[in-house]
């Protein structure tokens, strides 16, 4: 055995030490780039998620330090507020476009037994009429004893220009098997029928108030607790709408 110098063993193992820090193979190749490139391709990528987070919180800090606190709870309250009212159209709008009551078509009689089958009831507050058959009849039934008011309006018919009427019918006190017509106070005096047209009639050439059709038409009868009054409502066409309001 010769002697052998101590330096070329630690200068070997230095080299393997060094060559393993590069990562490369015993022939002195790259064999680990290709894990290094993508180890940095993931660092990258996280850096640059950090900074884009980093600027989207700092642009919500910078805009909610331009609105005063004031102005910004005014706009929560203002917001709640639309939100109220949008909620109670909706719900007028609702009740407003209740649906409209059929009139079943029916001729003009004085039976009360054959009235009060073939009428349609009304109740206090707006009634949305749809006379299809071209006449017919409403009943309405008073709650308590007063003085009601009525008004019939909004005439439509497929016609532009045309007219209806409503006649005002109540049980006799001495025979109740029949109901006649009364008179009830409107516009330009007293009258049992009451005339109605659309917005596009003429009605100039009418010299008495009382028998001129009228857009709006309206009157007023005293009624006693739980008695009936009958509208006979008739139209020259089979398609007519209106509405009742009753008060």
């Amino acid at each position: 055995m010769g002697w052998k110098c101590p330096l070329r063993n630690v200068e070997k193992n230095v080299t393997i030490e060094t060559s393993a820090i590069r990562g490369e193979r015993g022939d002195g190749t790259a064999g680990g780039s290709t894990e290094r490139n993508k180890m940095e391709k993931e660092a990258l990528f996280t850096k640059q998620l950090r900074v884009a987070m980093a600027a989207l919180i700092a642009a919500v800090v910078a805009l909610t330090l331009t609105i005063p606190a004031p102005a910004f709870a005014a706009s929560l309250e203002a917001g709640s507020i639309e939100t109220t009212q949008a909620a109670k159209t909706a719900q007028s709008t609702k009740s407003t476009c209740a649906k409209a009551k059929t009139i079943k078509k029916h001729g003009f009689t004085c039976d009360t037994k054959t009235i009060k089958k073939a009428a349609t009831k009304v109740k206090k507050g707006t009634n949305k009429l749809n006379l299809k058959g071209g006449q017919g009849y409403l009943k309405f039934t008073a709650s308590k004893t007063k003085k009601y008011s009525f008004k019939f309006s909004g005439l439509t018919s497929p016609n532009y220009r045309d007219t209806a009427f409503v006649e005002v019918q109540k049980q006799d006190n001495r025979d109740s098997r029949y109901s006649f017509m009364v008179k009830v106070k409107t516009k330009g005096g007293t009258s049992n029928t009451l005339w109605l047209c659309t917005k596009g009639y003429n009605n100039s050439y009418y010299s008495n108030t009382v028998s001129r059709p009228l857009t709006t038409r309206t009157g007023s009868i005293k009624l006693y607790k739980g008695e009936d009054v009958y509208f006979y409502f008739h139209s020259g066409t089979n398609k007519t709408g209106a509405t009742l309001k009753i008060s």
